[in-house]
């Protein structure tokens, strides 16, 4: 699911590392990223789709993206 939508995801959590694509980030930027967001979905024009303080479903964000064009029109 992930691949076919060509996300990179970053994972923050309230401790502990935090993971940019499979590897580690340094603390002081976890540590950043942890006082700055919860949810950001930002597309590929650097766009900020979808910001929020609250969890979102997985199936909710994949919805928002299939529905943009750019997403129907291209491929990774």
């Amino acid at each position: 699911m992930l691949e076919e939508r060509c996300l990179v995801v970053v994972r923050v959590f309230e401790r502990g590392a935090a993971i940019l694509d499979g590897e580690a980030l340094e603390p002081e930027e976890a540590n950043n990223l942890r006082t700055r967001f919860t949810l950001i979905l930002i597309v590929k024009d650097g766009g900020v789709k979808l910001r929020g303080e609250h969890r979102a479903k997985p199936q909710d964000i994949f919805a928002l993206i299939d529905s943009m064009p750019m997403r129907r029109r291209e491929s990774c």
